[in-house]
């Protein structure tokens, strides 16, 4: 972890190098396909409130995550790549649009009404990937509504090609809501493991899968066309604090949302001072009793909870890395797939006294972050 730092603004150019990564991405893609003759697949992994020292990789006393870890050994790790908008629904609408805030308007409600035009989204990533005859898939989270409020994102349901995604938060059982009523698994990550499969592999075994979807999901469901590249936005809810409160509560969930690193809870670390850490913000700025309740940071027991079950979380987030690479090596596609990992922002847990995010601290990593991990291999492997 970094020293103690106040809020700071990004050099220049890396601000502008965060801003380009997705037209970055995009442009090796082109590079790529023109010196290869073939598009490569592209996988983008985003998940919710991740802190950049939540990886065993990046010195987590606890956490151990060898997929995530190998990912960034074999491809390119972003040690510097900085969030400028550190919450949740300004900064996935950043990286679905290619755009600053400033410019998509999420955020600024008396201007944006909290809604992506038509237009910003037809030049998003995937629907470029899609004009260049990708077919594009996007599942989980969706935190950045789609046209004006009365359509219900239905102009990114229709022209997303598999579209199975919740606005809003997921919580941690994804069978509470109708969206996901099909799915064989409830916990939220093996659930959204088993829609990915369905949409990288969906033969005769997956039409259960087809035939039980909810009306609201049911329509905008399409089996993938296998002679085309694909391009697939995966978007977690964890380890946001919002969706770990059901965390291991259900017979069905797997055993590591119910005991793990309960034998080493004395082994999660607490700033320096905690909790009697004086917050350095004026009161019309913060007060910890205007926080919603899953960030409040004062508890130290709760606080202990809550940093186990995100370390779950995040375990259960590399296995399924783990996962998905090993169906792409069983479908003989991992050699002309591109992965890309990320978080949204990070989350600050008692630092400064503090709790939540939108504070440009540099030194808590993701919140005005430091986390991309870029992986590529094969004959679609960048230097």
């Amino acid at each position: 972890m970094q020293e103690n730092r106040s809020p700071v603004e990004p050099e220049k150019s890396t601000r502008e190098k965060m801003n380009h990564f997705l037209v970055f991405l995009l442009t090796c893609l082109t590079a790529t396909a023109i010196a290869e003759g073939v598009k490569p697949n592209v996988i983008f992994i985003k998940t919710d409130d991740q802190r950049f020292d939540s990886l065993s990789l990046t010195g987590h006393p606890v956490t151990r995550t060898p997929h995530i870890d190998r990912l960034a050994k074999e491809g390119v790790f972003f040690e510097n790549a900085f969030i400028t908008s550190p919450i949740c629904g300004p900064s996935r609408a950043n990286f679905f649009t290619g755009q600053w805030e400033r410019k998509n308007l999420q955020g600024f409600p008396h201007l944006s009404n909290h809604h992506i035009s038509h237009e910003v989204f037809d030049n998003s990533w995937q629907m470029q990937l899609k004009k260049a005859g990708y077919f594009t898939g996007y599942i989980g989270k969706h935190h950045a509504r789609i046209g004006p409020q009365k359509e219900q994102h239905r102009y990114m349901k229709e022209n997303i090609d598999f579209c199975y995604m919740k606005p809003g938060h997921l919580g941690f059982d994804l069978a509470r809501h109708n969206e996901f009523k099909n799915l064989k698994s409830s916990s939220q990550i093996e659930g959204i493991f088993e829609a990915t499969d369905v949409f990288m592999r969906s033969g005769d075994d997956k039409n259960y899968f087809f035939d039980t979807a909810h009306s609201s999901v049911k329509d905008f469901l399409t089996k993938r066309d296998p002679t085309k590249p694909f391009c697939l936005s995966i978007n977690f809810n964890l380890p946001h604090a919002s969706s770990i409160g059901g965390m291991g509560k259900k017979d069905s969930d797997p055993e590591i949302y119910k005991s793990l690193y309960d034998d080493v809870q004395d082994r999660f670390e607490f700033p320096p001072g905690y909790p009697n850490i004086p917050v350095p913000l004026p009161g019309n700025v913060f007060r910890q009793d205007e926080l919603m309740g899953y960030y409040k940071t004062t508890n130290p027991k709760a606080l202990l909870d809550k940093k186990t079950k995100m370390a779950r979380a995040v375990a259960g987030i590399d296995r399924f890395v783990g996962q998905l690479r090993e169906r792409l090596e069983a479908m003989g596609v991992a050699e002309n797939t591109i992965l890309v990992f990320a978080s949204d922002h990070g989350l600050l847990l008692g630092e400064h006294g503090l709790g939540g995010k939108t504070f440009l601290y540099e030194f808590i990593p993701l919140t005005y972050g430091r986390f991309l991990v870029f992986c590529s291999h094969g004959r679609a492997r960048i230097s």
